[in-house]
């Protein structure tokens, strides 16, 4: 298994038991204290060593004043080039809000 599939199967497995419904493949949507928020993974390019979350809130206006989101788009996205680093700082961050 490569550490992107590894590092894959570990936000699945994270999103998952926190609850979040997948919506289709790679995609999952899990309600916050704060809103909808929609969680998505891409595959890295090869070349790439980096480790992303990509996430957005349906209402900026609402999870703004609690999170470091995008005030206007709602993106929420942790890139972090340590996979584990990355693993862990999206868990903690997801569990704050939960």
């Amino acid at each position: 298994m490569t550490k992107s599939e590894k590092f894959n199967k570990t936000i699945k497995k994270i999103v998952e038991n926190k609850g979040a419904k997948n919506i289709s493949h790679n995609e999952w949507e899990i309600d916050t204290k704060h809103g909808k928020l929609n969680i998505s993974l891409h595959e890295p390019k090869k070349r790439q060593k980096l480790f992303s979350v990509f996430t957005r809130f349906n209402e900026p206006e609402r999870a703004k004043q609690h999170t470091h989101c995008n005030p206007h788009s709602g993106k929420w996205n942790f890139h972090i080039t340590d996979m584990d680093k990355c693993v862990n700082i999206f868990q903690s961050s997801l569990e704050k809000i939960l």
